[in-house]
Order: structure tokens, then sequence, then C-alpha cells
């Protein structure tokens, strides 16, 4: 199912309470669970002009989360964004098929939640991340998202996906992280190269 990208958040998904059994994913990292798992929940809190991108193998019950931002470490100017997007995406694919994913992309769910519409004469601080992570996810062989909610207005997302089924999720009633500002600079920061989430219970 398409949703129409002018609805609100609140009318398209249904609510999950958080829960401290669901595996976070930090920001500019990634998460990969099964359903057969004892944590089969990803959950990635705080997005805004960030994007959530959700992967679903249907058949396999392996699911993806990436909470993408701009790795500033890794991403010097604004050409450099597709290059950081498209390494992230792969390396979710790759540790999806690692832990049972048969990376038929014509078969795996996509949902993308957050940042801005390229609407032209961005800058590197308003990069219109949510149309260049569809734009690359296009050329590497995937389907149209099932989702598409671009960042609007202040919009804050907090977000679930259960492997189980493949339900996507807005949460309420948000568990608090505790993250001091140290973790909060190192996330942005990011990494040299793409990387799995600080919560051990991610599949690797």
């Amino acid at each position: 199912m398409i949703f129409n990208e002018n609805l609100t958040l609140s009318n398209k998904l249904p609510e999950l309470p958080d829960s401290n059994t669901f595996i976070n994913v930090d920001m500019n990292s990634f998460g990969v669970t099964a359903g057969s798992s004892s944590s089969p929940v990803l959950k990635s809190i705080g997005m805004n002009t960030c994007v959530y991108l959700g992967l679903y193998d249907r058949a396999n019950k392996v699911a993806g989360v990436s909470h993408i931002s701009v790795p500033l470490l890794r991403v010097k100017n604004f050409w450099e964004i597709d290059k950081s997007v498209d390494e992230e995406i792969i390396e979710v694919l790759k540790t999806m098929k690692k832990n049972g994913s048969y990376i038929n992309r014509k078969g795996i769910q996509v949902v993308v939640i957050g940042g801005h519409i390229d609407r032209g004469g961005a800058d590197f601080l308003n990069y219109p991340l949510h149309s260049i992570v569809l734009g690359r996810l296009s050329q590497i062989g995937f389907q149209k998202p099932e989702i598409i909610i671009p960042y609007e207005n202040g919009d804050c997302f907090n977000i679930a996906l259960d492997s189980r089924d493949g339900f996507t999720y807005k949460l309420k009633d948000i568990k608090p992280l505790n993250y001091t500002r140290f973790d909060a600079l190192r996330m942005q920061m990011g990494s040299l190269k793409p990387h799995i989430t600080s919560d051990t219970r991610s599949l690797k």
C-alpha cells in the first residue's frame, strides 16, 4: 500500500508503546534483527531532518533499520552525501543477508520516513536527504517504498519495525535513552564507514 505523502503521520501508522525490549538504532548507524530473534523489534528515535529507512524481507522475516543523517567524519561536502547513503544501504543489505535474507530486492518492503524533500536551492545544512534516499533506492533496484513520509513543519518521528510481521509503528510513551552530550556528538560525527548500532542485541 502506498500512502499519500500529504497525510500526517498520526493518520498513517498504528501506535505502539515504546519498550526497552526493542533494539535501539542510534543516529548514523543501523540495526538488523529477525522474527526468530529474542529481540525481534527495531526502533529509532528522534528523526526529523534525519531519515528512517526500514527494510523487511517478507519471505525470511529479516529486518534492517537505518537512522540516516550526514556523518560529518565521512561527508565533507554536499556531493558526498549520495555516496554516504549508498554505503549505508549496501551495508544494511549485507548484514541482512548474513542473517538469512535472500536480498531479492523486489521482495523487500521499504519504508522511508523523515528528511527534507528536494525543493531546489538546498544548502549543506538543509540537504534534501529524503529525496536523496529515495533516489538511491531506485538506482539500486528497489521498488517504490510502501510508506513514504517526508519531514514537514518540525515533525519528530519515533518509529519501530517488527520483524515478525513487517509492521511499521509510530512509537508512543518514549523511554529515555540517557545519551550524554558526548554520545550525541559522537553519533552526529558518525564514523568513516557505516556501522552497527551500539545496542548489542542487533544481529551482526
